[in-house]
């Protein structure tokens, strides 16, 4: 990274002098608007102490993010509820706020930890999986494509592959293995790792309640994790221990630590960390002791014949051991920090670094693909110059660029009485500034998602608070501040399951990923480290959750940006958008290369977009060489630049 993208420090305002920026203004860059936005009466609880999460996503296919919040009953039989559904709708005031809405079908009982969110049936509408604790997850159709209605069905018992037959195949409601069910669930991801159009499932299965002592039929605690295949019709396969995922295997093969079997997973994701176009996996583990250690399985793809090969674990083929800091790992989030073309990680940790017994801090592990040809990570602990101040006793994890300056920044939730954390991506480090931009809540914070809720072009964050009060809303007010200044672009992907292709992509287009330049510090070029590159990705965080499946970039002082979509069947899009544009790109619909304003026609606005972000005051805007830019030029700029436009 370098040093030249310190105007994110500047347009947050965050006051230090060893960075040379202003004093933070009186107004804090987030507000608390839970009360205003309706959903003061939201207080979690969760079927294990370790959740929960949510889901902050457009549900109802509106373009606005919706909340879908769990409510159950913990481990001591309190708080009995259902879960909550929270609709996005604009007040007459233009302003977004939630709106409970009963009757959706997504009022499950059971004692949820989270939920992740994925069109499973590639019908158009995001569909919802559920996880419980100590009782079967529940998979929720979205009915809306078909009915029109805001409508969810339990499908769970549908997808039993073989349900006239005495097996262990009991679809995704639950998994068994040696007679046991693998009914302690905390986290899961939906992903296509198989590339075939359609979303498989991974399920992370923890050891029992958060500080219970182990009963049952094992000598030690721990639940194997589950991968589920889907069959395309609507019916799931668990495929775990064939496709080589079952969440903790030895350095040996073996399934049992020192102390349990299988360990005791808290997160996972799916992301392309060796920038191969096949979707790895992640499991973060909290480590009951040796030889106990977070898991990277790296997705092998299709051998010669088209069959897909499952994955092979690397955890001990990367040096230093990797995921084995973490002692309590809790929570995960992936990106591209430093803006190098690879992914990079964050795992988070019930720890207190600072205490020498401590099993464990937090990780972030920079991944040295693009500098040296070969997937590998080093570690930087959370220590200068990479972290001002460690975070502790932390959970959940975000990353979101929120101050539109083309950097993934960091949220970090944390424990009571510690605050959350909030660490600023300054191009060289991270500066934490939880307390000056209005993020440093002292509460019992798990899960925490993202997303754009007013479509203001600027990522909000809700936290996940879990100690009797409500959660909150922060809404990102940045834009509003002196100094900020910065654009956006905002990239919703729809992919082709039906393309006659030998790979496929998923409707939602989850595993794609876009590559966005553009100029950020406005100084006539985009540099190397002015692309900026992201995943769909349903599942980080703590526990079950699932931000926005729409992609947020910022795009700093650049008046227009260069895309590229790397889809899942192989196929690739490019087009060239004017700034603070929400923009969808569809697979195999050739985009409008001259539609910089997003209209959906190219026009003299587009024109005007082009000379600005590309041409002002430079011969390249006389198009047609006439030696002036008139209409000739426009005419000229039509031609060139309008296919595949209405």
């Amino acid at each position: 990274m370098t040093s030249t993208s310190r105007l994110s420090v500047a347009l947050i305002a965050a006051s230090t002098a060893s960075v040379g920026v202003s004093p933070a203004p009186a107004q804090p860059a987030f507000v608390n608007v839970t009360e205003e936005a309706g959903l003061g009466s939201y207080v979690a609880s969760t079927g294990d102490g370790h959740g929960p999460g949510g889901v902050f996503a457009d549900l109802n296919n509106d373009g606005f993010p919706d909340l879908y919040l769990m409510r159950a009953r913990d481990q001591h039989g309190l708080h009995p509820s259902t879960n909550q559904f929270y609709l996005n709708v604009s007040a007459p005031d233009g302003s977004r706020h939630f709106v409970l809405v009963p009757f959706t079908g997504t009022e499950d009982p059971g004692d949820a930890t989270g939920a992740i969110a994925g069109d499973y049936d590639n019908d158009g509408d995001v569909d919802l999986y559920v996880l419980n604790f100590d009782q079967p997850n529940v998979l929720l159709r979205n009915l809306l494509t078909e009915t029109g209605l805001l409508l969810f069905v339990d499908v769970t018992e549908q997808t039993d592959p073989t349900p006239d037959v005495a097996d262990d195949q009991f679809g995704v409601g639950i998994a068994v293995f040696d007679g046991v069910p693998l009914d302690n669930s905390l986290s899961a991801a939906w992903a296509d790792p198989d590339r075939d159009g359609d979303l498989d499932l991974y399920v992370g299965n923890h050891n029992g309640y958060a500080g219970d002592v182990p009963e049952g039929p094992f000598a030690v605690p721990g639940r194997r994790d589950v991968f589920y295949l889907n069959n395309g019709d609507g019916t799931f396969t668990d495929a775990t221990m064939e496709s080589g995922v079952p969440g903790w295997v030895s350095e040996q093969g073996a399934f049992q630590t020192s102390n349990q079997r299988f360990s005791s997973t808290n997160a996972v994701i799916f992301a392309n960390f060796n920038n191969d176009r096949w979707p790895d996996l992640l499991v973060t583990n909290k480590i009951g002791g040796p030889p106990d250690r977070d898991m990277l399985y790296i997705n092998l793809g299709r051998d010669a014949g088209g069959h897909w090969l499952g994955f092979q674990t690397v955890t001990y083929d990367l040096f230093p051991p990797f995921g084995a800091a973490s002692g309590a790992a809790m929570g995960v989030d992936v990106a591209d920090i430093d803006n190098d073309g690879d992914l990079d990680i964050y795992i988070t940790d019930w720890s207190d670094p600072s205490v020498p017994a401590s099993p464990g801090q937090n990780d972030l592990w920079f991944n040295l693909l693009s500098e040296t040809g070969e997937m590998f990570f080093v570690l930087a602990a959370d220590a200068a110059p990479q972290f001002d101040a460690p975070a502790k006793f932390s959970w959940g994890a975000q990353f979101q660029d929120f101050n539109n300056d083309g950097l993934a920044d960091l949220h970090v939730a944390t424990e009571f009485p510690f605050r959350d954390f909030f660490y600023l991506n300054g191009g060289d480090g991270f500066l934490e500034i939880a307390q000056k931009v209005g993020l440093a809540q002292r509460r019992s914070s798990h899960g925490d998602m993202s997303a754009d809720y007013n479509r203001d072009g600027w990522a909000d964050l809700f936290v996940v608070n879990i100690d009797g009060g409500a959660s909150a809303l922060f809404e990102n007010n940045i834009a509003a501040l002196p100094q900020a200044g910065a654009n956006f672009l905002t990239v919703k992907l729809v992919g082709d399951p039906l393309a006659p292709s030998e790979l496929k992509s998923t409707r939602d287009a989850i595993g794609a990923r876009v590559v966005v330049g553009a100029d950020l510090n406005a100084d006539g070029v985009i540099d190397e480290y002015e692309y900026q590159t992201r995943e769909v990705v349903s599942g980080s965080s703590n526990a079950g959750s699932t931000s926005s499946l729409d992609l947020e970039f910022g795009l700093g002082h650049a008046f227009a940006a260069e895309v590229f979509v790397l889809w899942p069947s192989g196929d690739e899009s490019a087009v060239v958008v004017a700034a603070n544009t929400h923009l969808t790109i569809e697979e195999g619909v050739s985009p409008c290369l001259g539609d910089l304003t997003g209209d959906g026609t190219v026009d003299v606005r587009d024109f005007f977009a082009f000379v600005t972000a590309f041409a002002s005051g430079d011969p390249a805007s006389d198009l047609n060489g006439d030696g002036s830019v008139d209409v000739g030029d426009f005419f000229a700029f039509v031609v060139a630049f309008s296919a595949g436009c209405p």
